[in-house]
């Protein structure tokens, strides 16, 4: 799993705090994707998900934007992970959207 470039969309949200975030999570997001691989070895490709942030950084709405990995239970997975993320406020709701790769090589 790799975590492209955070794409702030609206607001003022620190993206290297962002980044390390998700990142932090990595191990978690690889363990959505690592069972299904292994049922499905060629399986790869990208999520993609907007997150609205309230003022205070709590998660408000996350949807995926970008599914070309096309399987239904590493989505569900890797959503609920982006739902619990416990993200900084920016002062103001924002949104931004967190590009994953998901690859059998990384």
């Amino acid at each position: 799993m790799r975590l492209q470039p955070v794409i702030v969309e609206s607001g003022d949200v620190p993206t290297e705090v962002m980044t390390r975030i998700i990142r932090q999570r990595a191990p978690e997001l690889r363990d959505c994707y690592l069972p299904r691989l292994a049922e499905r070895p060629h399986l790869e490709g990208q999520l993609h998900f907007r997150l609205q942030l309230a003022n205070h950084g709590d998660v408000l709405r996350v949807a995926a934007v970008v599914n070309t990995l096309g399987d239904a239970g590493a989505l569900s997975c890797v959503q609920a992970i982006m739902e619990s993320l416990v993200l900084p406020g920016a002062g103001e709701p924002s949104v931004i959207v967190v590009p994953l790769l998901f690859t059998p090589s990384g």
